[in-house]
């Protein structure tokens, strides 16, 4: 059985919904439905319904002879005055049964058939009420032989079981070929919550006698390749969830947890692909992503971290900005602050996520654009953290992290590293707080910020952009500028001196040009190498998405914002790549507004040559012995004794 949601309904958008950016469930009728609005969810169903009061209508055409429709509506608020029909079956213009909320007040769900739908088939014996949960509405209709039936199923709030409380029957005198939803047969006083319509074209049931669709409680993120696309998120009562790119689908089965994730490959690079979400063959959600591209030119990413609302004004900025990347390094919120810290147990770490997992502003941007995310301290293991914290030590953050986001292939078991490469790029995104040493300990070379895997890994990346001719864009944490230090209450690599001397002067060695773009100072600055005493490579910090701003105190080549501490703050970096005639650039962009701007203001620019080093070629020497090509020895004689010439070739 394959469930549908009802979508095209007849006139037109009602507006925008305020959870989700995928076309709208309901539209008005006629100009009739004006002020009907959307709610924010109805029995698990985010952005799903459709919130209404007084007289409306919308209008559906059916077909067949056996069909099933089922919905959820909730009463919100007001006082009943006349009944009301919440589903009404017409032939032609005619009614000819209806879904009706009998009595005054607190009123019962009823069917009604016949001529013009006025003969009472039963009615419920629970009555409707305020703010109660949803009650699950099941209508089918089967046309046999001349004789048309209608069954209602009705199932109280609170029954999730294939079992309806209720079941009534009736006929009516003419087929059903369309309905109404929400058409009052007088004036009412009822605010009403109707949750999406879904069908089922065969008569097969929906809820009654079946399992209930489960539904999706959000979608975290999405990640993506030049050629797959991952989405993860959680559903609830869920037996499967299909993700559909164009006409490729797969199908996952929800982990006990309600968490998921599923892979689309083969798919073209530096495209949008529109998708879907399915859960239990019911569509639940759509968009479109794009591929990361398999040219640099023109490759835009947003970088950056730290908010401490989910309905800022930033994430319609950022997605606005249209970034092929968005690198998220951390502080996904601020759930561990005043002295609150991470559990060793694992779903209460996953819960404490949950609410913005699940918010409209957050959703709409990280699952559109393809996300990579690596944690910080107030959203890892607690305020001022390092590895030594028991949510880190007890794996219960790093669990809850890769069962909540989609990821690439993380190629170590401990920590969220991660790299990918496009063209002549390495990019590479490291973990710096799960295995960090105690930031107190005396700074010393078994002092780490990285951990011994991570950085051999590290180092490893280096080698390999350095054998493939590849610059790299690094992103971190917390800054890497600054004296050293012991102790601190950031994520600097201050207090990890030692370690960042070994990784600058490993990074100078290689003759890789390699850039280091980070957020965590809520600050936004940037140096071209200069004030880097350990590696001379730039560095750029774009800090915070949405909360306090403060002022960096360091000394770097560049623009800083703030230069004094500024409240609700939105401040973020666009880093986007231009090629030409061989020569690559990065022209880095740091953006900040306060709420009271309507736009974001460029707060410093800088351009960094990110050409990496030139191959060279050189004419192999030769000579040719009866007819065969041999390597030609070059020698020089020193002291009378012929030795091996050693030649320097400068290009």
């Amino acid at each position: 059985m394959t469930l549908t949601t009802e979508s095209s309904w007849t006139g037109g958008a009602l507006g925008v919904n305020p959870t989700l950016t995928t076309e709208p469930t309901f539209s008005a009728q006629g100009g009739i439905a004006t002020n009907a609005v959307y709610s924010a969810a109805i029995g698990g169903e985010s952005g799903q319904a459709v919130r209404v009061t007084g007289v409306r209508y919308f209008t559906r055409a059916v077909s067949g002879n056996h069909w099933r429709r089922a919905f959820r509506v909730s009463r919100v608020a007001g006082t009943q005055t006349a009944g009301h029909a919440v589903l009404i079956l017409r032939s032609g213009a005619k009614n000819v049964a209806d879904v009706f909320i009998r009595n005054q007040n607190g009123g019962q769900y009823a069917l009604r058939a016949g001529a013009g739908g006025t003969t009472y088939m039963g009615q419920s014996t629970t009555a409707t009420a305020n703010g109660e949960a949803p009650w699950r509405i099941e209508v089918e209709y089967e046309s046999t032989g001349g004789v048309h039936t209608v069954r209602l199923y009705l199932f109280n709030p609170g029954n999730n079981s294939t079992s309806p409380n209720d079941t009534f029957t009736g006929t009516t005198t003419l087929p059903v070929d369309d309905f109404h939803i929400l058409n009052p047969t007088g004036t009412t006083g009822l605010t009403l919550d109707v949750g999406s319509v879904l069908y089922e074209d065969t008569g097969a049931p929906i809820w009654a006698g079946a399992s209930a669709p489960g539904t999706l409680t959000f979608l975290s993120n999405i990640w993506g390749s030049q050629s797959s696309l991952r989405v993860s998120g959680k559903v609830a009562d869920a037996t499967n969830v299909t993700f559909a790119v164009g006409g490729n689908t797969t199908t996952v089965t929800p982990d006990a947890a309600g968490y998921f994730k599923a892979t689309l490959t083969g798919l073209t690079a530096g495209t949008s692909h529109s998708w879907e979400v399915l859960v239990d063959g019911v569509s639940r959600r759509t968009g479109s992503s794009r591929t990361l591209p398999s040219t640099l030119n023109g490759h835009r990413i947003l970088w950056g971290s730290c908010f401490d609302t989910y309905t800022s004004g930033f994430f319609a900025n950022a997605a606005a900005r249209d970034p092929d990347l968005i690198a998220m390094v951390g502080d996904w919120s601020y759930p561990y602050l005043n002295g609150v810290i991470a559990s060793t147990d694992l779903a209460t770490v996953r819960a404490v996520k949950e609410t913005v997992l699940a918010a409209a502003g957050p959703q709409g941007l990280f699952s559109k654009f393809i996300t990579s995310y690596t944690y910080s301290d107030t959203d890892g293991a607690g305020a001022n953290s390092d590895g030594t914290w028991q949510g880190f030590t007890s794996g219960a953050v790093q669990g809850a992290y890769r069962q909540q986001w989609a990821h690439p292939d993380l190629p170590l078991a401990d920590t969220g590293a991660r790299s990918w490469v496009i063209d002549k790029v390495r990019f590479i995104q490291t973990d710096e707080l799960t295995m960090a040493a105690d930031r107190s300990a005396t700074d010393n070379s078994s002092k780490s910020k990285l951990g011994t895997a991570q950085k051999a890994w590290f180092k490893a990346q280096i080698d390999a952009a350095k054998d493939a001719h590849q610059s790299v864009v690094w992103f971190g944490d917390g800054p890497w500028l600054g004296a050293a230090s012991t102790g601190g209450t950031n994520n600097q690599w201050t207090a990890y001196s030692t370690e960042r001397t070994e990784l600058g002067a490993y990074i100078a060695a290689s003759g890789v040009k390699l850039i280091r773009l980070h957020g965590d100072t809520h600050t936004l600055f940037c140096d071209d190498g200069t004030n880097n005493q350990w590696g001379g490579f730039p560095t750029a910090s774009a800090a915070p998405f949405h909360t306090t701003a403060n002022p960096y105190g360091g000394t770097v080549t560049g623009g800083k914002w703030p230069t004094a501490q500024t409240n609700s703050s939105r401040q973020y970096g666009i880093a986007e790549f231009s090629e030409s005639l061989g020569v690559l650039t990065l022209n880095l962009r740091g953006y900040s507004s306060t709420n009271s701007e309507p736009t974001e203001v460029e707060r410093f620019n800088m351009t960094v040559d990110m050409t990496p080093a030139a191959v060279v070629t050189y004419p192999s020497f030769v000579e040719v012995v009866a007819g065969v090509e041999k390597p030609l020895q070059l020698i020089e004689v020193v002291g009378g004794v012929e030795k091996p010439m050693t030649v320097e070739i400068v290009s």
